[in-house]
């Protein structure tokens, strides 16, 4: 008997309206995929992942440091239990919570947490707000609400005073106007992050609607929960990381880059700094290990090269049929075997089984991230009892 989640995943209209999505993708990326400047930049992504991922236990407290030094208040924690309990002692009291799309907060259930202990949150993502609006799930890790029509969205957002279009624009700025409004008037804003530099103690974003730009800039304080893998070294190489995530996405650059390297802050007054100027006054840096140098020390280090680009979810032949079906949080065998590390085995069931090992994900990830080669590994861990 299929699982429940993939027998919802086959729903005709899903399905056909992910496919769709996945199949324009993949037309606008296929000429990049498979070029030799891909190549090029993927080697350079892959020497930075490996060098960062091996050096990782030394380079945790050279950012810890440096981001201290930078004004960020940094907070360590272990495991998803320490994440609840750093994440609720600083929200406490607080009524309001506008937050960015995460993988790495999706795995830590920033969301529910906050909505279990009465603080709202608003998603400020345009396809995380929508599936926010109609209670749904997401179809697709990094375009969540691919699934739903023009007429999907139109009826989740009009009224009876107020009828709307079938107009991505329109919609989508229906949709901006009222988040703005709810991160003007939230107590934080919380985000994740796409790389750290150690050596400078910063953080960068990557993205395209501007909403992070928002909630790093409005809110008088602001959250970054992030996972340690996300550090590289230097300057240059979380540079390179976001520029890589734009192009292995879309084949171009994203709209927005933006570096924090501290609150923000003036010293035009007798040559004097002052916090919280036109920014947040206190950054608050939830930096996650949750099994990750675990990970690392069991072998499986590679897992952590990836980069959340969403590439492989747009070339993989079970994704454009399944989805989300295909992962636990993280998707596919890559996504699979991370959670298993993480989590136990018990956490991702049987659907190691789904992968067809084709290795078209190899073919055209920014890491090189190998997984036909690391599946065969795992799976006779698991027999040996040694996963």
């Amino acid at each position: 008997m299929l699982d429940p989640e993939i027998t919802k995943c086959w729903d005709d209209k899903l399905r056909a309206n992910r496919k769709k999505a996945i199949m324009n993708l993949r037309k606008n990326n296929l000429k990049f995929w498979f070029s030799k400047e891909k190549e090029d930049l993927a080697t350079i992504i892959r020497g930075i992942k490996e060098k960062s991922t091996r050096e990782l236990k030394n380079l945790v407290p050279i950012a810890i440091k440096n981001l201290k030094k930078n004004g960020f208040k940094v907070h360590y924690a272990g495991d998803i239990d320490e994440v609840k309990n750093i994440l609720l002692g600083l929200v406490k009291g607080s009524r309001l919570v506008c937050k960015s799309k995460s993988v790495v907060m999706r795995e830590l259930r920033v969301s529910e947490t906050l909505q279990k202990h009465g603080i709202r949150v608003v998603e400020t993502d345009i396809g995380d707000r929508l599936l926010q609006l109609e209670g749904g799930t997401p179809s697709h890790q990094h375009h969540p609400s691919a699934h739903l029509t023009l007429r999907d969205i139109r009826s989740l957002l009009e009224t009876e005073n107020e009828q709307l279009p079938e107009h991505a624009d329109v919609l989508a700025g229906k949709i901006s106007d009222t988040v703005r409004k709810h991160i003007l008037n939230c107590d934080w804003g919380i985000v994740g992050c796409n790389a750290i530099s150690a050596d400078e103690g910063s953080l960068f974003t990557v993205e395209n609607e501007g909403n992070i730009r928002w909630l790093t800039t409005i809110p008088k304080k602001l959250m970054v929960v992030t996972s340690i893998d996300k550090i590289v070294k230097s300057y240059y190489e979380a540079m390179m990381v976001c520029y890589a995530t734009g192009y292995f996405a879309m084949s171009k650059l994203t709209t927005y880059i933006d570096v924090i390297t501290g609150p923000s802050k003036s010293g035009d007054i007798q040559m004097k700094f002052s916090y919280g100027v036109y920014g947040p006054r206190e950054i608050h840096v939830i930096l996650v290990d949750n099994g990750r140098m675990n990970c690392i020390e069991k072998g499986f280090g590679e897992l952590l090269y990836c980069i959340n680009c969403s590439a492989c979810l747009d070339i993989c032949p079970v994704y454009e049929e399944v989805g989300e079906s295909f992962g636990v949080k993280h998707a596919l065998a890559r996504g699979l075997m991370l959670t298993a590390w993480l989590e136990g085995l018990e956490a991702i069931g049987d659907k190691l089984g789904m992968c067809l090992t084709c290795n078209l994900c190899f073919s055209i990830c920014p890491s090189k991230i190998n997984t036909g080669k690391l599946l065969p590994e795992f799976r006779r861990r698991i027999v040996n009892g040694s996963a």
